[in-house]
């Protein structure tokens, strides 16, 4: 996906655009996929226990690049839902930066073929759009399609997947400042001040919905919850 607004030649952007829209309607099998080799992994830091209680949205702030935007002291009203809330943040800008880029085509298609994110399932698809492009975007995308076949490809209690998502999110939003502007970023808080409030005072803290990965639990069972503070 960040192969097509990389460049600004108009005709090389729309073979581009015409070759990732072939691609994509395609089936293609996970197991299909081509290994992933060592250099393109991530960097295993997705999950990260600051700024905020949130590990998913403090995915999003590290790789958009947004940490001090909000209040440590926010309230995540539905922290299973975060992560796909923050996919359709990103999706919001994937027509503008085609269009920015010279691809008109290119934009339109995105805008009819990727329809609003809701679920994960959402989120997903349009993950699976990058799957083959270069650059920090790509490797978040392959990094979750290598860690569903890992654990199975959970559907919930996912902490580690939905970070990953959320992180996606965040670098498509940071390449979206680099070519629209700064009103970005600006739209990005407003955005972000919806879906994690300021916590109202005196009000307890919400409980995690999510589980963390048994990796990061250091001796804890893996089947009790843990605060994501």
């Amino acid at each position: 996906m960040s192969e097509l607004v990389s460049g600004s030649d108009p005709e090389a952007q729309k073979a581009l655009a015409d070759r990732h829209l072939a691609r994509a309607r395609r089936p293609r099998s996970v197991k299909t996929m081509p290994a992933v080799r060592p250099a393109e992994r991530g960097s295993g830091t997705y999950l990260r226990v600051a700024p905020t209680r949130s590990r998913v949205l403090n995915a999003f702030l590290h790789e958009a690049g947004v940490v001090g935007l909000l209040s440590p002291d926010v309230t995540i009203l539905d922290e299973q839902a975060l992560a796909p809330r923050l996919v359709e943040v990103a999706r919001k800008y994937l027509a503008p930066m085609l269009a920015a880029a010279g691809n008109v085509e290119g934009a339109l298609r995105i805008a009819a073929e990727l329809p609003p994110v809701t679920t994960e399932r959402g989120a997903r698809l349009v993950v699976r759009r990058a799957l083959s492009a270069p650059g920090p975007v790509g490797v978040c995308a392959r990094d979750y399609e290598e860690h569903r076949r890992k654990t199975g490809a959970p559907e919930q209690d996912d902490l580690e997947g939905q970070a990953i998502l959320a992180a996606f999110a965040g670098r498509v939003v940071a390449q979206a400042e680099r070519l629209l502007g700064p009103h970005v970023r600006e739209e990005v808080q407003a955005t972000l001040r919806s879906l994690a409030p300021p916590r109202t005072e005196g009000r307890p803290a919400r409980k995690p919905s999510v589980r963390m990965p048994a990796a990061a639990g250091q001796g804890a069972p893996a089947d009790k919850k843990r605060s994501l503070g």
